[in-house]
């Protein structure tokens, strides 16, 4: 206590008196925000009762007739409203840290002065490079912080990796470190919540409260810490949910409801795990205090802690520290709590609900710290926190427009712009949130270029837009360009890495030997001799994809009746593997209600057949006379209540589960009924009957009615090739026919597509309808999208411009009819040929399939896999490489010179490259 001050030793003691004598520092305002008011009354307190307030601030001048709206916007409005409450005793601007590289100065400062002068002979070191997968960008940005730790004398605290879009980039963050031996720790404070052992906790607390509820009791069976494999526990759920079991009483008694051997099995291990819960959670719920109920818990997991340490110790030798901490910590913490509920509470009497929500608050509010600073750790975080601590080397990863380093900031109800108009006509100052962000990100970008001392990396993927800031880069420093790393070079940081040497060296060593001297040849040769000639450098990947299923089990699958559609041989030629696991083994995850796609496109379809079978039999009734005015009625007809009639009558009919709840229903309802209503309006506007009208719906080939089309096969068995197509026009005057399809996806003729047979659909369906109708000849093809248009205006005034609307229906009818009516017309033996090519294609899949090979093998387009491994649901059991898949790359076309020496293009090329494949 103070001798002059009587307030500190008498009580009740008041605390701002020990400030007398105090220097208050504060540190870290205006820079992405402005003071708020409350903020400003304890600045102001807090001068009155200290000795001196040193208030810190980023700004361009400390003098309010100087300041100007830069990168200081926040720090110099934060000064003029500090000058507005009281004279400061002093004032000093500091200028910047000569720490830095000169040329890394000139670039913060270009950025911030936003300067357009071209700087053609400064070399920055900065750096841009471009990858096609986000594996191999994080292990680029791994194996380039190994190399400078290694060779260049920095340590890890030295850099700084910003991630621009955490959560995309988080699931293969810790695999691509581990792999070059560094620890992926995100320097960020997190919740403890997520932990195995909070689940653990929250679960035995959540059966006691909520009576056993499945989800609770399947939550702690699946914490890790009951000793039941998971498997198991899946099994489990599934008889569950299968006999309905959600309370204890059911659940303790489970067995009454096995109905086979593999669920008797199931409850035999699981059962005895239940009561044995029970009787140990019994003792919490029999507890009335606080203290009777913390011990009881506490006693009832107290045995898992050597369970933990182990989890924690074997974590930390995988190189997973994060994990390994946030686990240790979260145990910590649960006992902590426990503790401090049976001291401090005592003998107060509570619920067993209250308990539960009382030690879940006091978790809730821990979190996993930030990296201490005198730990050696690479600084992984967020742009909003990377350039608070001093770094050597910077990545800025994932730097996308939308994310780097403007973001758009949600407004509310209302507009900026509308914000400003009422602020004008109200001359009430309203905030504007998309200014302060602007102003915010702006700095944080500038603050993100000013603080590596030695080098700044960029990285990409080439997929995406990048970030403003690379293309200021590009424009501003000629000298920093984009450098593309789709394959490993002798200089690549990454071929520190055994496998990845070896995997440079299978790709250049497997090209033809060069006749001229090729250095980079020369020095994989001299790699190879000098470190790896006792090892197998085969070309060939070791990878085993292949799957060969014996004939005898094909015919035991199939017998002797074979059938093929589009969606199986297109499914087929995406991935062998995908389709055997998917249509030959049907494993399939658990259905979970929700709107189908397939659903969608089925009520679709009906509410187009229906629509139309409508108008055209009351054409065809009409009289000549009659007939235009039929036509314009149906021009007129309100599409949006007729869709609705129609739909809700299909609903009917087929009930889908979803229709039974309301909230999905209404969701389905508005988009489809949007969809059909924008179709039907656009097929209406462009119908004319005199050219072309609709025949036949849903006409189905291979059914009773119309055969199939059968493809013999080179070992003498036969393929029924059967389908349903949507919709046919026939064109009486003319003997022509055109084949639609109605899609609610977004799926349009690619000729790239057509020609490797990854889209063979409206062509087979072409010579299937040719084959039983020789008389007439084949004219077009068309996909319809029952879907919304929609706008590309980006702001309200473009969204809403009827120009723009205009423009976005025009695109959708010429995408969908093209000049010629149809958006894949031609000559009739060019149409003929193209189903011939599409039938051959599904020849081939079907000798392939029902020959019992179905590799890893996924199809790959040019430079676009047709299927990504990583988001497949069977890559868990798949014997290929999900990162990097043994691709099967299908046939592209050849340049093809017309007549006029020029390249042939869309069409033209497509079937001059399937007549020279037929020649």
């Amino acid at each position: 206590f103070r001798e002059d001050a009587p307030e500190t030793k008498t009580w009740p003691l008041k605390r701002l008196a020990f400030l007398r004598d105090c220097s208050c520092w504060i540190l870290g305002f205006g820079e992405t925000r402005n003071f708020t008011p409350e903020e400003y009354n304890i600045v102001t307190d807090l001068a009155a009762v200290a000795s001196k307030v040193t208030l810190t601030c980023v700004a361009s001048s400390d003098k309010p007739e100087e300041m100007g709206d830069d990168i200081g916007h926040f720090g110099e409005k934060t000064i003029r409203s500090i000058l507005k409450e009281f004279v400061p005793a002093s004032s000093c601007k500091t200028g910047p840290s000569e720490r830095r590289a000169p040329s890394l100065s000139v670039l913060s400062s270009d950025y911030a002065s936003r300067s357009c002068k071209k700087r053609p002979d400064l070399d920055l070191p900065v750096e841009i490079k471009v990858f096609h997968q986000i594996q191999d960008e994080l292990e680029y940005v791994a194996a380039r912080i190994k190399e400078a730790v290694q060779f260049l004398g920095l340590s890890y605290r030295d850099v700084t990796v910003v991630m621009c879009d955490l959560e995309k980039y988080s699931t293969s963050l810790h695999a691509a470190f581990s792999k070059y031996g560094l620890d992926a720790f995100v320097d960020e404070e997190q919740p403890l919540m997520g932990t195995v052992w909070m689940q653990y906790l929250t679960s035995i607390l959540d059966i006691s409260s909520f009576r056993w509820d499945t989800s609770s009791v399947l939550s702690y069976l699946k914490s890790g810490f009951v000793p039941v494999d998971m498997e198991t526990v899946q099994r489990f759920e599934n008889f569950c949910l299968a006999h309905g079991i959600r309370n204890k009483k059911k659940m303790l008694s489970c067995e009454k409801y096995v109905s086979t051997i593999a669920e008797k099995q199931v409850v035999k291990e699981i059962l005895p795990v239940l009561l044995k819960t029970a009787d140990e959670i019994s003792s919490v719920e029999k507890a009335k205090t606080c203290k009777e109920r913390a011990i009881a818990l506490h006693d009832m997991i107290s045995d898992k802690r050597n369970h933990v340490e182990y989890l924690v110790d074997e974590w930390q030798k995988a190189g997973n520290q994060q994990a390994a901490l946030a686990l240790a910590l979260s145990y910590n913490y649960s006992d902590e709590a426990l503790n401090t509920m049976a001291n401090d509470l005592g003998d107060f009497p509570i619920s067993l609900v209250n308990f539960r929500d009382a030690l879940l608050s006091a978790l809730e509010s821990k979190t996993l710290a930030a990296i201490p600073s005198y730990v050696d750790q690479i600084t992984i975080t967020k742009p909003s926190a990377a350039y608070r601590r001093a770094c050597r080397m910077m990545f800025i990863v994932g730097s996308e427009r939308k994310n780097f380093p403007f973001t758009s900031p949600s407004e509310g109800y209302l507009k900026n712009k509308e914000r400003n108009i009422i602020s004008e006509k109200l001359s009430i100052e309203f905030p504007n949130h998309a200014k302060d962000q602007a102003y915010s990100d702006f700095f944080t970008a500038y603050a993100l270029l000013d603080a590596p001392t030695d080098r700044l990396i960029f990285t990409i993927q080439n997929s995406v837009e990048p970030s403003s800031v690379i293309t200021f880069l590009k424009d501003q420093y000629p000298k920093v360009m984009p450098e593309i790393l789709d394959h490993l070079s002798s200089s690549d940081p990454r071929v520190l890495l055994k496998e990845k040497m070896e995997d440079y060296l299978r790709e250049v060593l497997s090209r033809p030997v060069p006749e001229e001297p090729d250095p980079e040849y020369d020095e994989a040769v001299y790699i190879w001799k000098k470190y790896f000639s006792s090892s197998d450098l085969s070309f060939e990947d070791k990878t085993d994809t292949s799957l060969l299923i014996p004939k005898e089990l094909m015919d035991q699958r199939y017998h002797d009746k074979l059938l093929m559609s589009v969606s199986s041989v297109e499914s087929y030629l995406y991935c062998p593997y995908h389709y055997f696991c998917e249509k030959v083994l049907k494993i399939d995850e658990r259905q979970i209600q929700k709107v189908q796609a397939t659903e969608m496109g089925s009520l679709a379809h009906i509410v187009m057949e229906k629509a139309l079978t409508e108008f055209r039999d009351e054409y065809n009734r009409a009289s000549d006379s009659e007939k235009s005015e039929v036509l314009e009625k149906y021009r007129r007809k309100d599409k949006l209540s007729w869709s609705r009639d129609i739909l809700h009558e299909a609903q009917e009919q087929t009930r889908y589960a979803y229709c039974d709840d309301p909230a999905l229903k209404m969701e389905a309802d508005t988009k489809l009924l949007s969809g059909t209503t924008e179709t039907l309006n656009m097929i209406f506007s462009n119908l004319d009957p005199e050219k072309s009208m609709p025949s036949h719906f849903e006409w189905k080939f291979g059914s009773d009615n119309v055969p199939g089309y059968d493809l013999p096969l080179s070992d003498g068995r036969v393929v029924t090739f059967t389908g349903t197509i949507d919709r046919i026009d026939v064109n009486e005057a003319e003997k022509r026919f055109n084949i639609l399809d109605y899609k609610t996806g977004n799926k349009k003729i690619e000729y790239d597509m057509l020609y490797s047979g990854a889209s063979v659909q409206l062509p087979a369906y072409l010579l299937v309808y040719y084959s039983q109708h020789p008389e007439l000849a084949p004219d077009g093809i068309s996909y319809i999208h029952v879907a919304r248009v929609k706008s590309r205006g980006k702001g309200m005034d473009e969204t809403l411009d009827p120009e723009v609307v205009a423009k976005d229906h025009s695109k959708a009818v010429s995408d969908t009819f093209g000049p010629s009516g149809y958006a894949l017309s031609a000559d009739p033996s060019d149409m003929k040929r193209m189903g011939e090519f599409a039938l051959s294609h599904v020849r081939e899949k079907c000798e392939k399939l029902y020959g019992g090979h179905f590799d890893a093998t996924p199809a790959k387009l040019k430079k676009k896999p047709l299927m990504k491994c990583t988001d497949c649901e069977y890559n868990q059991i798949c014997s290929g490489k999900t990162e990097s898949p043994a691709y099967n790359y299908l046939p592209t076309m050849v340049p093809v010179k017309g007549e006029d020496g020029k390249d042939l293009k869309s069409s033209a090329l497509f079937f001059a490259n399937i007549k020279e494949k037929e020649e």
